[in-house]
């Protein structure tokens, strides 16, 4: 595994909370909360396309997804209002703020498309105000409309105190995973099967983590499937994953997920993040107990027992670090906010 030899600032600025990225082909989008809380937006195609001022004042992070030539963003606004912007990709031109009903604590948002209907989605869930899990959904095709006229948000039980994550898995149509830090610190994974048999609600997980877990989703050419890897850093700070077999999982499993924690070693103080490259390989991404970035990679087919060693990326960041998939190449892009603010990204290349 190759990575960057130096850590390089893609977009000018400054942001008081870690990026969100979001890559698709050709062109990767930034969206962050400047230092005076108003939301931003860039890109870089083939050349840097910096800043577009999308007003707006958040209490949150910004978290994006893409969904059939559409650009989502989510913040929180004052008194924990939810409000949300759509950018057109062919036109990079966004709609106006929109408010969704209710309120939260975190957002997580993730595209997916529905093969049952032949449509695509923008799927959120949230951790509300009674720390409970909450999730809405969107036909982009009935923009603005939120939900299926019988409400907006599902209250799926269960409470976090944290935020939540939440994946599609290509696997099977419409098939979304959520997992979450229960009040009680251990893992419950919960799953939509859009279509077809509906929620799959709470799986516990065991184990314990102390951050948000991560999730994405990685192609095994072995058995010619889509599976999920999940992410976190344990009670003691050390990481660990586990894997979603999406069509036969043998052995001690709870609704897809294989209930074995594997060690990754290493240590980090924030929620690690997680991304899968176009050799389905996977790349965990964390900040050390020192500072420093850090990142380990698996080989081809992801956590099959079989990884790269950690490497030290160097940098630091106060922040969660943040990673995305190229969908240029057979890498994974890192992102951290770094101490003078500015947004700092490496690459990760597969041999």
């Amino acid at each position: 595994m190759t990575y960057d030899s130096t850590w390089t600032s893609p977009a000018p600025g400054a942001t008081n909370a870690p990026p969100a990225v979001c890559w698709t082909a050709g062109r990767v989008d930034f969206v962050v909360r400047g230092t005076n809380n108003a939301i931003y937006h860039g890109y870089h195609d083939t050349s840097a396309h910096y800043w577009t001022s999308l007003g707006g004042s958040a209490l949150s992070e910004p978290v994006i997804a893409n969904s059939s030539g559409y650009l989502y963003m989510f913040v929180i606004g004052g008194g924990n209002s939810i409000w949300y912007r759509r950018m057109t990709y062919s036109s990079n031109t966004w709609d106006s703020w929109r408010q969704i009903p209710g309120k939260a604590q975190a957002i997580a948002a993730v595209g997916a498309f529905n093969f049952w209907s032949s449509r695509s989605y923008v799927e959120v869930v949230v951790r509300g105000m009674d720390n409970g899990v909450y999730f809405a959904y969107q036909d982009v095709t009935s923009y603005p409309t939120w939900g299926s006229g019988a409400g907006v948000w599902q209250n799926l039980g269960g409470a976090t105190n944290d935020s939540p994550a939440i994946t599609y898995n290509r696997q099977v149509p419409g098939q979304v995973l959520i997992v979450v830090r229960g009040i009680d610190n251990k893992l419950y994974a919960g799953r939509l099967d859009f279509g077809s048999t509906g929620w799959t609600l709470w799986s516990h997980l065991g184990g314990s983590t102390i951050s948000s877990p991560a999730l994405a989703s990685f192609y095994y050419s072995v058995d010619d499937e889509w599976r999920t890897m999940l992410v976190v850093r344990g009670s003691t700070n050390s990481v660990y994953y586990m894997t979603y077999y999406p069509l036969n999982c043998f052995g001690s499993c709870a609704n897809g997920w294989y209930l074995w924690w594997y060690p990754l070693s290493g240590s980090t103080d924030k929620a690690p993040a997680v991304a899968a490259d176009m050799m389905n390989s996977v790349t965990v991404f964390v900040r050390g107990l020192n500072g420093h970035l850090y990142a380990r990679t698996s080989h081809e087919n992801g956590g099959t027992g079989s990884w790269y060693s950690w490497a030290d990326l160097g940098g630091s960041t106060s922040d969660n670090p943040v990673a995305a998939m190229l969908s240029v190449s057979n890498g994974v892009a890192m992102y951290v906010r770094g101490a003078d603010n500015k947004i700092y990204q490496k690459w990760s290349y597969h041999p």
